[in-house]
This record gives C-alpha cells, sequence and structure tokens, in this order.
C-alpha cells in the first residue's frame, strides 16, 4: 500500500529543480537510511526535516547527524526528555562519529558537553507541532515553543498542522 503512495526518485529530482528555479529551497523527509541516502547524496539537499514520529529513532538520527547538515526537527508526540535524548543522540554523533553509543549516560555525557552544545545550536532548529491533522485551535499549545527555547537553548520555529491562517502568526508573537 505504501509504495502506491511514494514518489520515484525522479520525482524528487524533479521537484528539486523546479523549487531551486523558484529561489526555494527544497525539502523532503526521509524515514529510513536509504531515503536519506538518497536525499543527502543523490540530491545534495542542504538540511534535513527529521518528523516528529522518528524522534526516537536512535539509528536515523544518528545517520542525520553523520552528516553534519542543519536540521529541522519537529517535535510533536515527543515528550521533554524524549526531545533532550533526541539531541543527545545528535551530539553524540558530532563528539563520536566513529561509533553509536552504548550506554544511555554516554548519550546524556554528550549532550552536557561544551562543544556538542555549541555544535546542536549551529544545526538544530526544533519544531513545536502538534500531530492531528488538522489541528484544532485549541490544542495548538503555542506556548510550548518558548519552552523549548527555555529548556534546550535552541532555534525554534512551528509546524503547522492548524486549518485556519491564524495560527503562524501568533506563533511568532
Amino acid at each position: 500500500m505504501l509504495e502506491a503512495l511514494t514518489l520515484p526518485q525522479e520525482a524528487y529530482r524533479d521537484l528539486k529543480s523546479r523549487a531551486e528555479e523558484r529561489g526555494l529551497v527544497f525539502l523532503s523527509t526521509a524515514f529510513d537510511e536509504a531515503s536519506l541516502r538518497f536525499l543527502a547524496e543523490e540530491l545534495a539537499v542542504d538540511r534535513f526535516k527529521i518528523a516528529s514520529g522518528e524522534i526516537t529513532n536512535a539509528p536515523l538520527l544518528r545517520a542525520h547527524g553523520l552528516y553534519d547538515r542543519p536540521m529541522l526537527v519537529s517535535t510533536g508526540m515527543a515528550s521533554l526528555g524524549e526531545i533532550a535524548f533526541a539531541l543527545g543522540i545528535l551530539a553524540h554523533v558530532h563528539l563520536s562519529p566513529e561509533r553509536p553509543p552504548v550506554r544511555r549516560e554516554e548519550v546524556w555525557d554528550a549532550l552536557s558537553d561544551e562543544t556538542a552544545q555549541a555544535w546542536l545550536a549551529a544545526r538544530v532548529t526544533l519544531l513545536h507541532c502538534v500531530s492531528d491533522y488538522p489541528a484544532a485551535d485549541e490544542i495548538l499549545n503555542l506556548r510550548s515553543i518558548m519552552t523549548l527555547k527555555d529548556v534546550f537553548g535552541l532555534a525554534v520555529g512551528y509546524s503547522d498542522h492548524s486549518a485556519g491562517v491564524w495560527a503562524a502568526p501568533a506563533a511568532v508573537a
């Protein structure tokens, strides 16, 4: 069923070309390492977006980090602890690209390393979102944007799944 919904690789090449012709940045989300390799190596995308459903997928996070490109990390289904652990996985990649962590403590230690924190700050933008399609206005919880910024000290944006037009400007405010 999913195969019928998947675009062929040539379609991605065409979409990227058309986006660039119009001065737009092409983005696509990889849900597995083969797709990530295609985006990074064949399409040479400038940045990655990690879906909120993949924020606990440590091997895929690590694979993203190994490419050392800017990342938009959606947080829709994640707790603050899960977000911190995901950032720790990415930090560990920066400090130890040759091997994945074998203990949880390694991830937490990497997250507290100043060099890794600077690396994260230069590459990661967290995106607050609500994983409901469309998201009702009363569950958008836009105050979470400031919580993410205060807790993690990273750039934070908003991934809007609401039906209206007011949420994006309210998120900026």
